[in-house]
């Protein structure tokens, strides 16, 4: 068995290991240069693209292409999802305030006209407003008549009522 040495393992030459490797042809000293004709090499050596073979300048230019298109691609997308964090950012800070705004409208007893008209940016501004609105808001007056329901008491006319007569009334009922 005889052992050869691979000219890419070997100290001063650059090589990828994927495909024959020659010498540098053109004497750049930039270390050895793939094979013309095979698709698999690696450019390493830091040709420029016109000095590369036909199939080699073909396929890269198709890769640019398709990495231009994937960036275009990125970007739009980065712009399409920052307008709809933006839009969203927008529509919670507007329901936040719009929650503010409520929260404090209850506190003073604002009724839902004067609760509309809370101007302010934070909490405080909103209290401050809503003291002064409160000032000029009707007051709800609690009307103990129309909070009872039933029968009044004050009113007279039933004075001899006989329970032990009505519970007999209501059981003959029932059979």
């Amino acid at each position: 068995m005889t052992t050869e040495s691979n000219p890419a393992s070997t100290a001063g030459e650059e090589g990828t290991g994927s495909g024959p490797v020659v010498p540098d042809p053109a004497g750049t000293g930039t270390g050895a240069a793939p094979l013309d004709g095979d698709p698999n090499a690696v450019q390493a050596s830091g040709q420029k693209p016109e000095d590369l073979p036909d199939w080699a300048r073909r396929q890269l230019e198709q890769v640019r292409g398709e990495a231009a298109t994937y960036r275009t691609r990125l970007r739009e997308k980065e712009a399409e999802l920052a307008s709809k964090i933006e839009a969203e950012t927008a529509a919670r800070e507007k329901a936040e305030r719009e929650v503010l705004r409520e929260q404090v409208a209850r506190r003073f007893a604002l009724p839902d006209d004067l609760a509309a008209l809370l101007q302010g940016d934070g909490a405080d501004q909103l209290e401050q407003h809503a003291k002064t609105l409160a000032k000029y808001a009707p007051q709800a007056s609690f009307d103990a008549a129309a909070a009872r329901g039933g029968l009044d008491p004050a009113d007279e006319g039933d004075d001899d009522l006989d329970p032990v007569a009505l519970a007999a009334r209501v059981r003959a009922g029932r059979y």
